[in-house]
């Protein structure tokens, strides 16, 4: 992925230079920069769907940080975000999605997501995964239908 933090803007001679980079940068969803006037969400792509990132939180980390914390540390570990400045927009989870996995191979089985409001105030992103910045409406063409009946009420269009 792009560095969002370090892109460097050309100067351009004419206005459909301009218009050509314009354009290219709001066509690259890796860059937090494409729709500047727009709220933009973070989606990973986890093999079977584009969701927010998220991770399972195992006995030993239960109860040892708050969730806040463990998402600072998830998000520099796991998802490669660096020197991130965060904002928390409240200290309580947003919205829950309850997802039931029914597998042959295994007994079936229930993840509940809790869904926190964080804003990215600065830093770098760079995912081995496919990753995308996307504003609400794009959020809805690729997320399961369910999932986003659990997340639609809190993004914002």
């Amino acid at each position: 992925g792009k560095n969002a933090s370090n892109k460097s803007f050309g100067i351009s001679n004419t206005p459909n230079d301009l218009k050509t980079e314009s354009q290219a940068e709001e066509s690259d969803e890796t860059s937090i920069k494409r729709l500047p006037d727009r709220k933009l969400y973070l989606l990973v792509e986890d093999g079977m769907a584009w969701r927010f990132p998220s991770w399972t939180v195992d006995e030993a980390e239960d109860g040892k940080l708050s969730l806040q914390e463990l998402t600072k540390v998830r998000l520099s570990t796991e998802f490669d975000v660096q020197r991130a400045s965060l904002y928390f927009t409240g200290n309580a989870p947003v919205a829950h999605h309850l997802e039931r996995f029914m597998d042959r191979a295994l007994p079936p089985f229930s993840a509940i997501h809790f869904f926190f409001k964080c804003q990215f105030i600065e830093g770098s992103v760079n995912l081995q995964k496919r990753f995308a910045w996307l504003p609400s409406e794009e959020i809805r063409k690729r997320v399961p239908a369910g999932y986003w009946g659990a997340i639609r009420d809190v993004v914002s269009y």
